[in-house]
């Protein structure tokens, strides 16, 4: 049908890794096996989509510390597994800085955009208790929280075109702090605050019970929406398949239901669902989607 000839397929593995000169190594193209040597860890790629740091031999305490930061491009994710054995996955248009080796008394890192985290116990050496790991959120407008891992298996969302932060927990338990106040959470639970609109004033935290399987579906390779309007579906097919969305004349006040629609289908099959409301109807031009009430 002519409004979707130009049909645009979904994003894939995909990242960008800056090493600590500077120099960049292209995750898509790049052949499996040894990339770099980092300091004490040796950088692997093994099938598809995963990135893993391999310390090839204890971490002395004197060594300087190198950072790496890998990105992911729009209609991009990638996997990695840092050098204490936590295992990230980053979604689409999202950054994560870390130390190629976690030396001290505390393993930190930054994020930009949208990851899940699965972080690995470790104990530090000096004090013998367990070495917290806390993550910087990073937003436009400079450092907007950060969360401090007591548990291991939560998401952050934090993108620069939505209005609020969202840490979300799976398991274990976490501290989420901004420049206003610190709160606790259990499995279930999301916290939520507001981006850095006015600087140096985050907001308060909110704290919600959420559905966790719809919070992670980019994670398992799935769309899942309750309940969401179409900028917000939107925002997301624009990240995953690196389309630009435009409203024709006004943006229509519809509301999405679906679950576990994959993520590996060209834009068109998941569109004319959506047309399937009646509310809303949309045409492909290019890597730009119109969206028609």
């Amino acid at each position: 049908e002519s409004r979707f000839k130009n049909d645009v397929d979904p994003g894939g593995n995909k990242a960008v890794l800056v090493l600590a000169d500077g120099s960049t190594i292209s995750l898509d193209n790049s052949a499996n096996g040894t990339l770099a040597q980092q300091g004490n860890a040796r950088v692997q790629k093994t099938e598809a989509g995963k990135l893993v740091y391999d310390l090839t031999s204890a971490a002395s305490s004197t060594a300087a510390v190198l950072y790496n930061t890998i990105t992911t491009p729009r209609g991009g994710q990638y996997q990695v597994t840092l050098p204490d054995g936590t295992k990230v996955w980053l979604n689409a248009a999202s950054s994560l800085r870390f130390p190629t080796s976690f030396n001290g008394d505390e393993r930190r890192v930054t994020v930009t955009g949208e990851a899940y985290f699965e972080v690995a116990k470790a104990i530090s050496p000096k004090t013998n208790t367990r070495k917290p790991f806390i993550v910087s959120i990073q937003s436009p407008a400079g450092k907007s929280g950060e969360v401090e891992v007591l548990g291991t298996h939560f998401n952050i969302s934090a993108y620069s075109d939505e209005p609020t932060i969202r840490t979300t927990l799976l398991e274990g338990s976490v501290l989420v702090h901004n420049e206003s106040s610190e709160k606790k959470l259990v499995p279930g639970q999301q916290a939520q605050f507001a981006t850095a609109s006015q600087p140096g004033k985050s907001g308060s935290i909110k704290i919600q019970p959420v559905d966790v399987e719809q919070e992670v579906a980019w994670k398992n390779g799935y769309f899942t929406f309750k309940d969401a309007t179409i900028t917000d579906v939107m925002k997301q097919i624009g990240r995953w398949y690196d389309v630009e969305i435009q409203y024709d004349k006004e943006i229509p006040d519809v509301h999405f239901q679906a679950t576990k629609i994959s993520r590996n289908l060209p834009v068109s099959t998941l569109l004319r669902l959506f047309e399937l409301t009646k509310e809303v109807s949309f045409q492909i031009e290019g890597k730009k989607i119109i969206v028609t009430r």
